[in-house]
């Protein structure tokens, strides 16, 4: 409620526990992918830039004011190095920007969610715009509705950031629930900071209860086929995954006991944007990982071919 409030002292307030389990939160979001991380900077970034302002451009103030966001930048910078020079990295360098096709699937994602949970969201969002813009006028609870633009400007830009990194990384991304959270996550939140706004409560009862409704709303507002669900690809069983994982090895291993230098490797058929779960782009990378292990001992390039004939014999229903 109160941004200017987190800072280091709130540390030495409340103790040891509640200081690690601070820390831990922060490096888990940090460290845990790309796609997370930014959610978390975003919002740091932005409440450092509001602080910023309110100390009329004292960068002393400011820092002293939020040390904790500047520590978590740091980490995200230093977990953004990890990421450039991961493995993934080197085909989202090379790779088209499908803003279109990630568009196209947020959009499908949308369309999912219940007609009530969406317009009711609409309309707080709106109130809360409305309301904020007027206290800030008014110069009445300034902390309130900071914290409001706070998160609806973090929601903005992290949407922005996920679409581009998507549109990079592969449209389908978009529909990875740390994406979908990304965009749920800051209009949950807003909408519920227009509630308190509205209500003029300050209990920690109604907090407690604004945050169970959150996430009830959420999980209601969509279906059961997108929320939580665990993500396996195409459902097939640890057996099955298994099989199609040797197959794979065994045919590149026969390429290279011949001495082959060039192969095609035929997978199952997956989707039609780039064959997912099997994807066409992933040749060089099996080959270079094989070899790393030294399970081959040649480099072998590989061109990936979809068959839907090792669907049917492999039982790997066609996606």
């Amino acid at each position: 409620r109160n941004y200017r409030n987190f800072d280091v002292n709130i540390l030495k307030r409340n103790g040891v526990w509640y200081s690690s389990s601070i820390f831990f939160a922060s490096y888990i979001a940090v460290f845990s992918s790309m796609f997370a991380n930014i959610i978390l900077a975003i919002t740091c970034g932005v409440t450092l830039l509001f602080s910023l302002i309110n100390n009329k451009l004292s960068i002393t103030k400011t820092i002293k004011e939020s040390t904790l966001q500047i520590f978590t930048l740091t980490a995200w910078v230093v977990a953004v190095i990890y990421e450039a020079n991961g493995g993934r990295a080197a085909s989202l360098g090379s790779g088209s920007l499908d803003i279109y096709g990630t568009l196209s699937v947020l959009n499908y994602l949308i369309e999912q969610v219940q007609p009530a949970f969406k317009y009711s969201a609409t309309a707080l969002v709106s109130i809360g715009i409305i309301s904020s813009l007027y206290s800030l006028i008014r110069n009445k609870n300034r902390d309130q509705s900071i914290v409001f633009f706070i998160v609806f400007i973090s929601g903005v830009l992290s949407l922005i950031a996920l679409v581009l990194l998507c549109a990079r990384a592969g449209s389908y991304y978009a529909a990875r629930p740390v994406v979908m959270w990304g965009g749920f996550l800051y209009v949950s939140m807003a909408s519920f900071i227009t509630i308190d706004i509205l209500a003029k409560d300050r209990t920690k009862l109604i907090n407690a209860l604004l945050a169970f409704c959150t996430i009830i709303l959420v999980y209601k507002g969509l279906t059961s086929n997108s929320t939580l669900k665990q993500s396996i690809n195409l459902n097939l069983s640890y057996s099955q995954a298994k099989a199609v994982s040797q197959n794979i090895i065994d045919q590149v291993i026969s390429t290279d006991r011949n001495n082959g230098t060039n192969m095609i490797l035929y997978v199952p058929k997956g989707d039609d944007h780039d064959n997912w779960p099997f994807p066409i782009y992933e040749g060089p990378f099996i080959g270079k990982a094989l070899k790393n292990y030294g399970i081959i001992q040649n480099d072998i390039y590989i061109e990936v071919k979809p068959d839907i004939y090792l669907n049917q014999k492999m039982s790997v229903p066609i996606s």
